[in-house]
């Protein structure tokens, strides 16, 4: 009757290890959160969907694109519109005014003179009839006649000098409207079309004289070559050139992003499964351990062991829940981890837990260094990067060259005039060739020393060759990253293998113990130490594939392949096709 009471207990452990392998045990401690099944490809969904580093560096792409716009806006014609109407009253001595107005100022003097002579002549007739009168009442009154008062002299017309006449006030009433369609154009060409309308309406003030409205029309091509400095695409393109190699790299970052984050979130969901699967390991354990102590109480009662076999196992146990306990802490780690690359929002309502729904590890690639090598190169984000950063520094540098020449530039300008009375017959007269203008020359701008041109073609040679340098810096880190790559996946075979072997004889030492334990043959304190190294066995197995995953990850991601084994396409646009 003993041996069916000595072997429930084992019998038990079976059962119960059993059904924890097979069963959805919780894995955390979720204070009414709603635990969510999430697949490894919902992860990689949500995270292309509401990562925010992606989301971040997509918007960096557009701003990129729309610098180019803005560099290519140099080009843009520009038309500018100036329309002025004017009121200006100059003064201007009479030796400065034109021959009619000198008429004018002669024609008043005359006037002048004129009333002064009618003014003595009236003058002199009233003294003529005085002293008549008096003359006339000295004969009356039989008197000595009285002396006559003298006329007063009429003096003789003059032309005063018009030096010592007062300013004469011109006011010219002007409307003027200057039109111009200027720009530029990649080879340097700087280009200008102009018209100009004009309008002049003189006057004398205090004069009657009339003067001739003028009505004139100016439309002229004025054009300026440069010959040396600025001249081509080098040095106009410049900064058309840079934008394009920006957004190229602003595009290329922001997919080695979305990569990082499907790495990130690959990663973080095998340490998941991994914690998952080492939890129900040790709640196998401590079912275990409940199962010992429970069977050596029983071997107690009937004499067979001690009572320090039940405390060894009690010990186990406790240390097996220590255990249990960091593992499930270690699960809520890269639970949260998950959450910060698959979600965008942050809500206190949201009490989500998310727990791995299966995993299908990835299969173990060929490992051919050199092949994997030239992949690397062909694919690798950071280093297509760094050739267009190389790219962007060598279009500075052609840019720096440029401007260590000395400037000359050819001018030249060619118009038509149209004078007129009317403004349609200026236009009319202007572009029916009445009067012609045009110009050509040579502008030349030669710095001395050149201090700041020198200065910067050494700057740009510089930058030029840290370019250089990140590249051969990139190459050997993609050679030891594809290297180191590999060799843990070489090791992580072994590892796995080698732990898969160390549980298969756990396993096996276990049942010896088992059955020794039923015979009386062995200790409680060996049956524990077996039962240690079965399941701590079974957790390095566990992690030895988690490991293993993840370095096959890492071969993909130094390879710059894993977009593509996810089957990921994306695109400016933040479209995805899997």
């Amino acid at each position: 009757m003993l041996r069916p009471r000595v072997f429930a207990p084992v019998l038990i452990a079976v059962l119960a290890s059993t059904a924890f392998a097979g069963a959805d045990v919780a894995v955390v401690d979720s204070k009414g959160g709603k635990e969510q099944r999430i697949t490894l490809d919902e992860a990689i969904d949500m995270a292309l969907k509401n990562n925010l580093d992606a989301e971040i560096d997509r918007v960096g792409v557009h701003i990129a694109r729309d610098r180019i716009r803005y560099a290519w806006g140099a080009f843009d014609p520009i038309l500018a519109i100036n329309t002025s109407r004017e009121s200006l009253e100059t003064p201007q001595n009479a030796t400065n005014v034109t021959n009619a107005a000198e008429a004018q100022q002669l024609e008043l003097q005359q006037q002048a003179f004129a009333n002064e002579q009618k003014q003595f002549e009236q003058q002199n007739q009233t003294i003529t009839a005085l002293n008549n009168a008096a003359a006339a009442l000295a004969a009356a009154n039989n008197q000595p006649a009285p002396v006559p008062q003298p006329l007063v002299p009429v003096p003789e017309f003059t032309v005063t000098n018009p030096a010592n006449t007062a300013p004469l006030i011109f006011d010219n009433e002007n409307f003027r409207m200057q039109n111009q369609l200027q720009g530029k154009t990649p080879l340097g060409t700087t280009y200008g079309l102009n018209l100009q309308l004009s309008r002049v309406a003189p006057s004398l003030q205090g004069s009657t004289l009339p003067f001739v409205t003028e009505d004139s029309v100016l439309a002229s091509l004025t054009l300026q070559q440069p010959l040396l400095r600025d001249f081509g695409p080098d040095a106009n393109l410049a900064d058309v050139r840079i934008s394009r190699q920006n957004h190229k790299v602003a595009t290329l970052t922001w997919q080695q992003t979305v990569m990082n984050s499907v790495a990130t979130v690959m990663n973080t969901y095998f340490d998941m499964v991994y914690t998952q699967q080492n939890i129900r390991v040790r709640e196998e354990a401590i079912a275990a351990d409940q199962n010992l102590v429970q069977g050596n109480q029983r071997r107690v009662d009937v004499g067979l062991m001690s009572p320090i076999d039940i405390r060894q196992a009690q010990v186990a146990m406790s240390e097996d829940q220590e255990i249990l306990i960091a593992a499930k802490g270690q699960f809520n780690e890269r639970q949260f981890a998950l959450k910060r690359v698959i979600l965008r929002d942050v809500s206190p309502e949201d009490t989500r837990v998310f727990v791995p729904n299966g995993l299908k590890s990835p299969a173990v690639p060929p490992l051919d260094p050199i092949e994997w090598k030239r992949t690397a190169f062909e694919n690798r984000l950071d280093y297509k990067i760094a050739l267009h950063q190389a790219e962007t520094e060598n279009i500075r540098l052609r840019f720096a060259r440029n401007q260590m020449l000395p400037k000359l530039d050819l001018v030249g300008s060619y118009g038509l005039n149209g004078l007129a009375t009317d403004m349609g017959q200026a236009w009319d007269r202007t572009f029916q060739g009445q009067a012609h203008q045009w110009s050509v020359g040579i502008v030349a701008s030669i710095p001395l020393f050149n201090v700041q041109g020198r200065a910067q073609l050494d700057i740009a040679k510089g930058l030029k060759e840290q370019a250089l340098l990140k590249i051969k810096q990139t190459e050997l880190t993609i050679d030891v990253d594809v290297d180191t790559a590999i060799s843990r996946i070489k090791t992580n075979l072994q590892h796995v293998e080698t732990a898969r072997q160390s549980r298969r004889f756990g396993e096996e030492a276990m049942k010896i113990q088992n059955k020794r334990i039923e015979q009386g043959q062995v200790s409680a304190f060996d049956v524990i130490d077996t039962q240690r190294k079965l399941y701590d066995a079974r957790t390095r197995e566990l992690a030895a594939k988690a490991e293993l995953d993840r370095a096959i990850v890492q071969l993909w991601f130094s390879s710059g392949t894993l977009l593509d084994e996810q089957h990921i396409v994306i695109d400016e646009g933040d479209k995805r096709a899997r």
